[in-house]
C-alpha cells in the first residue's frame, strides 16, 4: 500500500507526564493492539523511523488535527503546534515525548486541554512498508512502516449527523441506491467478515424508520465501520 494512512488510538492515549513550565508531555502515540480499521502495528515497526529521527535525518511534528505523512500542508487542521523530542518502542506501545511551540497561544491552549483531559486522542500518520493481510479476516499485520508525525485530535465524529458521508447510515443508503464508488467497494470487500455481516443485516432490514435499522452510537461495529470510512477519506485527501 502506498497511500498515507492515519491510526487513531481506540481509547484515550496514556499520558505519562506533563510539564507546563517546559512545555512538554509524554504518552503513547500508538499501541500494539488491533485498531478499529483492522490494522495491527507490531513491535519493531517504528525502529527504522525512530533511527532516522534520532540521527537528525527525519523530523516529526505534532499537529493540530490529523497529521500528513510528508509534513503539514499549512491548513489550520494540520498546523504545527509542537514536535517530537524523543521516541522509543516499549512493551505497551510507541512512547513519545513532545515539546510545544513556545509563545504560541494555540500550543499553550492545547497543552492545558491535555492536562485537563479535554484533549485525549492522538493520531499518527504512516505508510505501511512491510505488511501481511490475514486471509478471511482482512486483518493487516504491519511489521515496518514510515512514520510521518502525530496529531492531536478530538474523539470520533458526531454519530447522529445524518448528512455525514462517513456515517454508517449514509453508507447503507448508498448501498441501497447502488451509488457506491469502486474504491469504497474495494474497502467493503476487505472488511472483516463480522462487519460485512453487520452491513448485510442493515441492508436486509425492511426500509422503515424502526430503531432496528440503526446501530447504537457507541456500538463497536459502528465505530469500526466509521473508522474505516474516515481512513478512506483521509487517503483520498492525501492523494488529491
Amino acid at each position: 500500500m502506498t497511500d498515507t494512512e492515519t491510526k487513531a488510538l481506540c481509547a484515550p492515549f496514556s499520558l505519562k507526564s506533563l510539564d507546563e513550565g517546559a512545555l512538554t508531555f509524554k504518552g503513547l502515540s500508538s499501541t500494539w493492539d488491533t485498531d478499529l480499521g483492522g490494522d495491527q502495528i507490531h513491535e519493531g515497526a517504528f525502529a527504522r523511523s525512530i533511527g532516522l529521527f534520532k540521527s537528525g535525518a527525519h523530523r516529526l511534528y505534532l499537529t493540530d488535527g490529523h497529521p500528513e505523512l510528508e509534513g503539514p500542508s499549512g491548513q489550520r487542521a494540520n498546523r504545527i503546534i509542537g514536535k517530537v523530542i524523543d521516541a522509543q518502542e516499549t512493551k505497551a506501545g510507541l512512547e513519545t515525548q513532545f515539546q510545544m511551540v513556545p509563545d504560541d497561544p494555540d500550543a499553550a491552549s492545547a497543552l492545558r486541554r491535555i492536562k485537563g483531559g479535554f484533549l485525549t486522542d492522538l493520531s499518527i500518520a504512516y505508510k505501511a512498508v512491510k505488511s501481511e493481510r490475514e486471509k478471511g479476516t482482512g486483518k493487516r499485520h504491519i511489521t515496518e512502516l514510515k512514520w510521518g508525525g502525530v496529531g492531536l485530535v478530538r474523539g470520533g465524529m458526531n454519530p447522529h449527523a445524518q448528512a455525514d458521508p462517513m456515517s454508517v447510515k449514509a453508507l447503507v443508503e448508498q448501498l441501497q441506491a447502488g451509488t457506491v464508488d469502486d474504491e469504497t467497494k474495494a474497502l467493503l470487500q476487505a472488511m472483516p467478515d463480522e462487519l460485512k455481516a453487520v452491513l448485510r443485516a442493515l441492508l436486509d432490514t425492511p426500509a422503515d424508520p424502526a430503531p432496528s435499522r440503526e446501530l447504537a452510537p457507541e456500538s463497536p461495529q459502528r465505530l469500526a465501520i466509521e473508522s474505516l470510512l474516515r481512513d478512506l477519506t483521509l487517503r483520498r485527501l492525501a492523494t488529491a
